[in-house]
């Protein structure tokens, strides 16, 4: 954002006066990955590729609000794709669904680290087809009211999740893309 200056010429004085408006007020989120640096964005990517039942998958983001204004609360919420090559790969069905997979994806831990203290947030998810949470409840529910990051970037999320053991075979050989999605509401 940039501040305007605005120019007044007033004869009888025979002076010029320069009035700048006061700063722009903003909120800016700043994310970072696993091993990424700093970057502008309200998301963060994980691909999960060649996942077979089982297997458990780890991932963190951290982000910081370096605008002026301190946020009300965090937002989370996911979005996701499921990249099904067609031809011959090891699973039983082409154009498998992403919202099969992502019911198959168990939240085993989901954890938002904030002012050093840990906030358990799968006990704010509900379960709805009794499996445990998974990527699908967490897309349809999302997380509201979380504290707002401030501009140190020591706060997080963590997250692992858990193919579920009797996924089958309909999966193997896609990859399964993963959008975490961070809102700052003031």
């Amino acid at each position: 954002m940039c501040a305007l200056g605005f120019l007044f010429s007033i004869p009888i004085l025979s002076s010029l006066f320069f009035v700048f408006p006061e700063q722009a007020q903003f909120i800016d989120l700043k994310v970072r990955g696993n091993d990424e640096g700093w970057k502008d964005g309200v998301t963060s990517t994980w691909t999960l590729a060649d996942m077979k039942p089982g297997d458990t998958v780890f991932g963190m983001v951290a982000f910081k609000n370096v605008g002026n204004v301190q946020a009300d609360h965090l937002e989370i919420a996911c979005d996701y794709y499921l990249d099904d090559p067609p031809g011959p790969e090891s699973d039983a069905q082409e154009g498998t669904l992403a919202d099969c997979m992502a019911d198959q994806l168990i939240i085993l831990e989901i954890k938002y680290f904030h002012d050093g203290m840990s906030i358990d947030l799968l006990s704010r998810l509900r379960d709805s087809d009794g499996d445990g949470v998974d990527l699908l409840e967490l897309k349809n529910q999302g997380l509201d009211d979380l504290p707002p990051p401030d501009g140190d970037g020591d706060e997080r999320l963590d997250m692992t999740l858990k193919f579920c053991e009797n996924a089958g075979n309909d999966f193997q050989g896609d990859t399964f893309v993963l959008a975490m999605i961070f809102t700052l509401r003031g």
